[in-house]
């Protein structure tokens, strides 16, 4: 009985680096935990009842520190430190900066969320990097209460730079955490808009046709650029609904400089006689688990063959009891509503392109292409007739111009380090190319 041996002694959970890698959980003696201070003494975790953990000391980063004013930028700073383990941290400092990744920034929604009381947009981590943004969005939400917010599916992960903006869309499962690295990695004087499902945060439109989605969409960017030329991308799902908005601007007498698929299939609607079938649920719970162990670096295998013998139901919870082993259940709880919208965006996104075939694009598709193919088998791609095809069944739409870079990694792994430094260079030379081709174009048009 390991309750009643250890009972009256003070054990803190450790908070290991924030780098991905498999987590659990280790117990030290609590003298030997640091931990930040507020203005009255206390620690962070004292005071605002948060979890007390082992902090690592604050990096040096280009932003000065600005400490904590009032008790809502402490709280939230509490928070911080719970999910990167890091102490110290000012106002200005950037979440990605001191550590955080994908998976903590939606750890710390989940925190944000239950601690508060609040209800904050899926991307909310990404568009309030700071402490002080995080606040005031805290606020906001607070003062709107329980009216309805207006959905957009716009995330502003880096709206600064000089450059054309890069509008790129959401893969199936609906969110944009996963470009994090790519925006960053592209620089900071390249605007990155992300396109988020609005059904992430919450009841909106289904959008099961590829046409409707794609013109919401482009109602969204044209808000922040009204004339073209656009630059369009997206990974997997993603590059397919920018395939069609880039269809929808040329009709519209718009201007399209740039369409980047990666590592996107054609919607097998072209192959009349060899059409994919549909994700069914435990497809669906496989293929979770497998991103979740490539992208965020932890060992979440689901057995499909255990998982079959299941109700769709209990799937459900089996894949949330296995996550929860290697990233805390507390975590998982806060975000069980999340995932469920992940799962219903990816049947919602899933059965969009099953009815989607694409017409011949007037312009150049630019493919950027992986070079490990093992893992499509964890995709639904695996029996696509064009898994072999350089172009990915986009030079089979017959017309298409379709040029491929070839990128490092697998499908699951070319928009995390190490591999999206490759893909952010193709990237970046092929938005720079198109950018000087319009303009040269121009130019000769004037």
């Amino acid at each position: 009985d390991w309750a009643q041996a250890y009972q009256g002694e003070r054990r803190c959970r450790v908070s290991l680096p924030t780098y991905p890698f498999e987590r659990k959980r280790y117990w030290i003696d609590s003298s030997e935990i640091s931990t930040s201070v507020s203005q009255d003494g206390k620690t962070l975790a004292e005071q605002f009842k948060v979890r007390k953990v082992s902090l690592h000391q604050r990096p040096s980063l280009s932003t000065r520190y600005v400490a904590p004013t009032n008790s809502l930028e402490w709280g939230v700073a509490a928070l911080w430190e719970e999910v990167l383990g890091v102490s110290d941290i000012g106002i200005h400092d950037n979440f990605f900066d001191l550590g955080g990744d994908s998976m903590l920034a939606i750890q710390l929604l989940a925190r944000l969320q239950q601690h508060f009381e609040v209800d904050l947009p899926m991307a909310e981590v990404l568009q309030s990097p700071t402490i002080e943004e995080c606040v005031r969005s805290i606020k906001d939400a607070l003062q709107q209460g329980a009216q309805p917010r207006e959905p957009s599916p716009l995330v502003r992960i880096q709206p600064r730079g000089n450059r054309p903006p890069f509008f790129c869309i959401h893969p199936a499962g609906g969110i944009v955490h996963c470009y994090i690295e790519l925006a960053r990695h592209l620089g900071k004087e390249q605007p990155f808009y992300a396109l988020q499902h609005p059904g992430i945060d919450g009841p909106s439109e289904p959008y099961t046709n590829f046409e409707a989605m794609a013109q919401y969409y482009i109602h969204a960017i044209q808000k922040i650029q009204h004339e073209g030329p656009y630059y369009l991308g997206g990974w997997s799902f993603g590059g397919t609904v920018a395939y069609e908005m880039a269809q929808q601007l040329l009709s519209q007498g718009k201007q399209v400089a740039f369409l980047g698929l990666m590592d996107s299939p054609a919607p097998t609607g072209i192959y009349a006689d060899r059409k994919r079938e549909a994700f069914d649920a435990m497809g669906i719970f496989t293929f979770l688990g497998r991103g979740i162990a490539q992208i965020f670096g932890n060992r979440l295998e689901i057995d499909p063959t255990r998982l079959a013998t299941l109700p769709s139901e209990e799937q459900f919870e089996f894949v949330l009891a296995s996550a929860g082993q290697i990233n805390g259940s507390y975590v998982l709880e806060g975000g069980r509503e999340q995932l469920r919208r992940i799962i219903e965006m990816f049947q919602l996104s899933d059965r969009a392109e099953m009815s989607y075939v694409p017409r011949v694009y007037p312009g150049k598709v630019t493919m950027f292409r992986v070079s490990v193919l093992d893992d499509y088998q964890f995709t639904g791609y695996s029996n696509h007739p064009a898994i072999n095809d350089p172009t990915f069944g986009w030079g089979d739409v017959r017309g298409n111009q379709v040029e491929v870079h070839p990128v490092s990694g697998s499908h699951m792994t070319m928009v995390v380090k190490p591999h999206v430094q490759i893909l952010a260079d193709r990237l970046r030379a092929s938005l720079a190319t198109a950018q000087m081709e319009h303009e040269h174009v121009d130019l000769f048009r004037g």
